[in-house]
């Protein structure tokens, strides 16, 4: 009795979703360096924001012209006088801000990284609706430090996405990332509970 010969094995799904990310990757570095540390920047304010719990997201674009944005709701929405809240909405979202730096920072082949005004005036003005002080700041930068090292491979993943499709809807991003990582609290000030009737 002669036995066939056994066929290649068929690739699972997670393969061949794994190798159409690293396509995605491969193609996004030899992007020109602006449009790469663009992607990248966006990405990360996307990624970090919805890893420690930001404010949910409207969208995440990056233009043909260099020029990205990334638009959550309001820390300020249905807050009333709920200190506690606000203060934790304002903390997540300026890690989330700081992200975006922190991300120029780690691709030093793409030149030295510039600041982003529109980011540090985000900073300034989430930092006067409660009362910061300098070390406040300095320690939630060390947060969103860690938070884009610890989540880059997610990072890079969705800077991949946006490459080819350039605006990426909150519920897309929320998909991508839910399917993909798990969110962090990084000793951030916890958001209170808040039962159904307190809106």
């Amino acid at each position: 009795m002669s036995l066939e010969p056994l066929s290649e094995p068929t690739p699972d799904l997670e393969e061949l979703v794994a190798a159409a990310v690293a396509k995605e990757l491969e193609a996004i570095r030899r992007l020109a360096p602006a449009e790469l540390r663009t992607c990248l920047h966006e990405a990360a304010h996307a990624v970090v924001g919805w890893r420690v719990g930001d404010m949910p997201l409207i969208d995440v674009e990056v233009g043909h012209d260099g020029g990205g944005a990334t638009r959550r709701e309001s820390v300020i929405m249905d807050v009333g006088s709920d200190e506690a809240l606000l203060r934790a909405r304002v903390e997540r979202a300026i890690v989330s801000t700081y992200a975006g730096s922190e991300a120029d920072a780690r691709c030093p082949q793409l030149g030295p990284p510039r600041p982003c005004i529109g980011d540090l005036r985000l900073v300034d003005k989430l930092a006067s609706y409660v009362e910061f002080q300098h070390a406040d700041l300095r320690r939630l930068r060390e947060v969103s430090r860690w938070a884009v090292h610890d989540a880059w491979p997610l990072i890079e993943a969705l800077a991949a996405m946006l490459r080819t499709r350039r605006r990426l809807s909150g519920g897309e991003v929320e998909r991508f990332l839910a399917a993909r990582g798990h969110r962090c609290d990084y000793d951030l000030t916890p958001l209170p509970s808040r039962g159904a009737g307190d809106g």
